[in-house]
């Protein structure tokens, strides 16, 4: 589970190398070369007969200068941005976005279909069909996922059914920043609030303290970089009884 930034990037270049193969009658010409930031080099493509005008990033993955990051509309689940306004907001002195394109499809409200995690918090959970990732050392990935995540109190052990998702009967949700300003829950269950002690890390385990704990009320705020866990009917019994103000709790696989 990694970023899907340029997952169409990827895709593209794949596109392009069967095109260039079976369809040898069509000429395309590099027209420049230009580098643009630390081991990324940009090659503008054309094919006047298509016509076709092809973008091109060549990224030395071992250049230490250079990282990946995936960023959602608004830094919300829900919400339309277009991709040059993203760049934009992104970049600051000593940091500054040189690429970024569309990186998944999605559905009504601007909502993922796919995976996505940004700064080691997971926005949706996978379905069945491949991402793109790229690890902590920028080596990529191209493959079907799957997320497998655990609430861990002393020795108890739950089985958290989603991230920013709906809460239906006896589930057990977790819900970060991307969700937007509140879970937007009912009031049927329990929630508490989560301040991370060690960074937000997939394939990991995150170590978070109880900062709160609201019973019957729902809607819970969610302070940026927090979380909040949210338990109705058996998980409430279950997990959400167990905890109280100042208990530490481990999130992982």
């Amino acid at each position: 589970m990694r970023s899907l930034k340029f997952s169409l990037y990827l895709t593209l270049v794949t596109i392009l190398s069967t095109s260039w193969s079976a369809q040898s009658q069509i000429v395309y010409d590099t027209v420049s070369i230009k580098s643009i930031g630390p081991g990324i080099l940009h090659y503008r493509i054309v094919a006047p007969s298509m016509p076709w005008n092809i973008n091109v990033l060549q990224i030395n993955l071992k250049n230490p200068y250079v990282s990946f990051e995936t960023v959602k509309a608004n830094d919300r689940l829900a919400g339309y941005e277009v991709v040059s306004s993203m760049a934009k907001r992104k970049s600051r002195p000593g940091r500054v976005a040189v690429g970024a394109i569309n990186g998944d499809f999605y559905s009504s409200g601007g909502i993922p279909t796919h995976i996505q995690i940004s700064q080691g918090e997971v926005l949706l959970r996978p379905i069945s069909r491949p991402a793109v990732g790229f690890d902590t050392r920028n080596a990529p990935m191209i493959d079907a996922v799957t997320l497998s995540l655990k609430a861990m109190i002393d020795d108890a052990v739950a089985t958290v059914h989603g991230i920013n998702a709906t809460r239906q009967t006896n589930q057990l949700i977790l819900y970060n920043s991307s969700m937007g300003p509140t879970t937007g829950t009912n009031q049927f269950g329990t929630e508490a609030l989560l301040r991370p002690v060690t960074p937000w890390i997939v394939n990991d385990t995150v170590v978070c303290v109880v900062e709160s704990i609201e019973q019957r009320i729902g809607n819970m705020a969610i302070p940026k970089g927090w979380a909040i866990l949210s338990g109705h009917g058996l998980s409430e019994s279950t997990v959400m009884s167990r905890l109280q103000r100042g208990d530490s709790i481990r999130l992982g696989c």
